[in-house]
């Protein structure tokens, strides 16, 4: 499954390989938990780059109480995606609507 990435984009791959079939089952285990770590920590930045996007969307609705509550939403945001959000939230600085501001 690896391997259909590439080797320009996986270099340690042949190295994971080996140490995934060592004969110690608690080096197994550890690149298996650490393996899994890794799909949790790339799942978790793509579910962020999506909120950003879907709040972009919202904070350039006409309805002034969507856009409030987009505001509102990226708190709940992990800090990379909030980043990612900064220039939209100067821009809401200057809404024509009092309750956006």
């Amino acid at each position: 499954a690896l391997s259909r990435h590439g080797a320009p984009h996986s270099p340690w791959i042949p190295e994971l390989r080996e140490l995934l079939y060592d004969e110690d089952p608690n080096v197994r285990n550890l690149i298996v938990t650490c393996l899994a770590e890794a799909k949790v920590e790339a799942r978790a930045k793509q579910v962020g780059s999506l909120a950003v996007s879907r709040t972009q969307t919202l904070l350039r609705t006409p309805d002034p109480r969507i856009r409030r509550g987009a505001l509102e939403a990226i708190v709940n945001l992990r800090d990379d995606a909030r980043e990612g959000l900064l220039d939209d939230v100067v821009t809401s600085l200057w809404d024509e609507d009092k309750d956006v501001r």
